[in-house]
């Protein structure tokens, strides 16, 4: 065989392995899930993609920052919706919040906290490559 012939065999060879292998790194799904406590307060945590792919009409998790007109004031909002329908929504100015509000993605987990007065206590991004992103 020729240089070429051996290269071009060597070349084929690899790429009928590689085509018939599947490489997949970690998938993590978190649907949306809802916790409440006595109080009023309570807990939402979920994959923005994960819920975005469940089979039902309802799921949905996000955070949104937003400023109205002239309003020095900053805020954040928080949301999440199980599959059952359940909503929860908290409301924050604070910007040690609102900084970390700031990296929700489209393959972002959310995990929020709220008090009895719809305040959110605390918040949680993860961005990994295994949440998968939100699709069409």
């Amino acid at each position: 065989m020729t240089k070429n012939k051996i290269l071009a065999t060597t070349i084929m060879g690899v790429l009928a392995v590689t085509a018939t292998s599947a490489f997949a790194g970690a998938q993590y799904i978190f649907p949306v899930e809802i916790s409440d406590n006595a109080d009023g307060s309570g807990e939402a945590d979920g994959a923005i993609g994960t819920a975005r792919h469940e089979d039902n009409e309802t799921s949905e998790i996000g955070c949104y920052i937003y400023k109205y007109g002239t309003s020095t004031t900053v805020r954040a909002t928080c949301y999440a919706s199980d599959a059952d329908g359940n909503y929860r929504v908290c409301d924050t100015t604070n910007s040690a919040l609102i900084d970390i509000i700031r990296f929700v993605g489209d393959g972002t987990w959310i995990i929020f906290d709220w008090d009895a007065s719809g305040k959110c206590t605390s918040a949680d991004m993860e961005n990994a490559s295994g949440y998968e992103p939100k699709a069409p």
